[in-house]
């Protein structure tokens, strides 16, 4: 019986979940919100080179065991290079929502509008946010276990 069920543990997203998808967005390319739209648990957004001219926000949560990464593609040393600035259609550049969340590897600027308290936001208690810039934004309603 443990012979077979270590292969089981191995399979993860394809097995279970369906399969894991990694999704890779860049300026001119598929848009931050839409790949936020189509995201599912144990998924991973990866972020390219460029500024992002939109507001974004979750739409889904993710799992203990299956959270939804976003990255930056060029990992902590290049995040200066992926940088999410709002389009100011929000009050907020990037909003979450929902739980379940590993954000990593990118900045977020709201200087876009010359607005100090456009920025990020977050509903949701089960997330992990790293080797993130965040300036010229407000950050509001964040919870910390």
């Amino acid at each position: 019986m443990s012979s077979l069920l270590l292969p089981l543990l191995f399979l993860g997203c394809s097995t279970f979940y369906g399969q894991c998808a990694t999704i890779s967005i860049s300026p001119g390319g598929t848009a931050f919100q839409d790949a936020l739209d189509e995201v599912n648990p144990g998924d991973v957004i990866e972020v390219g080179h460029g500024d992002y001219w939109e507001d974004i926000k979750t739409t889904i949560d993710g799992t203990a065991d299956m959270p939804i990464t976003i990255r930056g593609a060029g990992g902590t040393d290049d995040r200066d290079n992926v940088v999410l600035r709002g389009d100011g259609t929000s009050s907020r550049v990037f909003e979450v929502k929902h739980d379940y969340y590993i954000i990593e590897d990118f900045t977020v600027n709201g200087d876009a509008e010359d607005d100090p308290d456009r920025g990020t936001g977050s509903d949701s208690i089960k997330e992990l946010w790293r080797d993130i810039l965040i300036y010229a934004t407000g950050i509001y309603d964040f919870r910390f276990e």
